[in-house]
């Protein structure tokens, strides 16, 4: 036996390992981090349901059209890297893992997690890794089919996979299967359950929703009662098309077809449809307001003790988000500039608060710079809370600066 051969062999995988872990880490940090499944044959028979053939990342890294990405769910992709900003990643080759430093790739990693329609049941320790994942505020999209829809010949199809992950017993969502109703139909549904966040959130107004083949949900409020129905088949609010859920400090999506996210960029040798633009803008809003609703925690809190003479700090706060900056100075005065992304419409209004000062609402500019507003602090490690409202629970990106009486701001 060559050591020599199998040392150079360890060391190169650690090399290899160590680069993914930097690719992953070195994103910018006020960039989400989108994960979409490819380890249960996504793309098995005539489906593609992956955002690019690339992977673990999609090539370009950075798009600039939709065509640059070549998956049957591309579109969606592209509007999260270019209207969002934030980075996808595609899982395969890696386990399903969380809390795992060995794996780059390790659910901890990453903000959203996407499932769309698997075909093979995810094992004990994953499903557990889901589970943490979601318990501890990741976001789920779980996007299954109709009933039978096994393209593998695995026995199991998305329905079953997800009821098997516990769905419904852990989110409240059951997908119909054999022997229930609404498990294999076709149907455009304009009735909608209004939910700004989702039917009338950022990218705009839900419409409608288009099944081709698809099974609904049943909601199960008595295992989880954070579960809403958003989008039915019939005007009496049954035949549930698309959910929504909390578990722990995370949240899930639920949508009973994968035809809506299919823009018809596939392998030539699949025959799938382009229904991302069937209704218009109806089904891209959905899917791109649900994402940030996914990307949101209700009660983002983050603490940072600014001491030096100039600290900055950098962070996302979704929906109503509270912030706690400590100073560690006495007698100084504290300036705050805040900056939001990705624009001051998204603002209802910013308060920042030095007790025992009252909240004072501090105007923006016309470029989502807002200027800076002075506390005079005459005891040490004074508590600032700055609360951001948003019209629709957009992330905003916070930029604190602290400077003393003697600091150049």
């Amino acid at each position: 036996m060559n050591y020599g051969i199998i040392l150079a062999v360890i060391k190169a995988m650690r090399l290899f390992i160590a680069i993914l872990l930097s690719i992953v880490s070195t994103v910018p940090l006020l960039a989400h981090k989108i994960l979409f499944d490819y380890t249960k044959d996504e793309t098995a028979g005539n489906a593609d349901w992956i955002p690019d053939r690339d992977f673990p990342f999609p090539v370009p890294f950075t798009p600039d059209k939709e065509t640059d990405w070549d998956g049957a769910i591309s579109s969606f992709a592209f509007e999260i890297a270019q209207t969002l900003q934030d980075t996808v990643f595609i899982l395969h080759g890696y386990p399903i893992t969380y809390n795992d430093s060995t794996n780059p790739y390790d659910l901890s990693n990453f903000d959203v997690y996407v499932i769309p329609e698997p075909q093979n049941p995810f094992t004990q320790s994953e499903k557990e890794a889901i589970r943490k994942f979601v318990e501890n505020g990741g976001g789920l999209f779980l996007i299954a089919d109709h009933n039978n829809s096994d393209r593998n010949h695995s026995g199991w199809d998305s329905p079953r996979i997800f009821n098997d992950l516990g769905s419904a017993v852990l989110f409240g969502m059951h997908f119909n299967i054999t022997g229930e109703s609404d498990n294999y139909f076709t149907y455009t549904s304009y009735n909608l359950e209004n939910f700004d966040p989702i039917t009338d959130g950022p990218f705009g107004r839900v419409t409608a929703l288009a099944f081709h083949g698809g099974t609904s949900i049943t909601l199960k409020p008595d295992f989880n009662q954070h579960v809403k129905g958003i989008v039915f088949k019939n005007p009496d609010h049954t035949g549930c098309m698309f959910a929504i859920s909390k578990y722990g400090k995370g949240k899930i999506a639920g949508i009973g077809d994968s035809s809506p996210l299919d823009d018809g960029t596939v392998d030539p040798h699949d025959r799938l449809y382009n229904g991302w633009q069937e209704v218009g803008d109806s089904l891209k809003n959905l899917f791109m307001n649900t994402l940030v609703w996914l990307l949101q925690r209700d009660e983002d809190s983050q603490s940072f003790v600014l001491d030096g003479a100039i600290d900055t700090v950098s962070m996302y706060l979704g929906g109503n988000g509270n912030l706690s900056v400590y100073t560690g100075k006495k007698d100084s005065l504290f300036y705050v500039g805040i900056k939001f992304t990705p624009s001051e419409r998204n603002i209802l209004y910013v308060l920042i608060s030095s007790s025992p000062y009252d909240s004072v609402p501090v105007p923006w500019g016309r470029d989502g710079h807002i200027g800076s507003f002075d506390f005079y602090v005459s005891y040490s490690f004074a508590t600032h809370n700055v609360t951001i409202k948003n019209e629709h629970g957009l992330p905003v990106d916070i930029e604190l600066s602290y400077a003393t009486s003697d600091s150049v701001f």
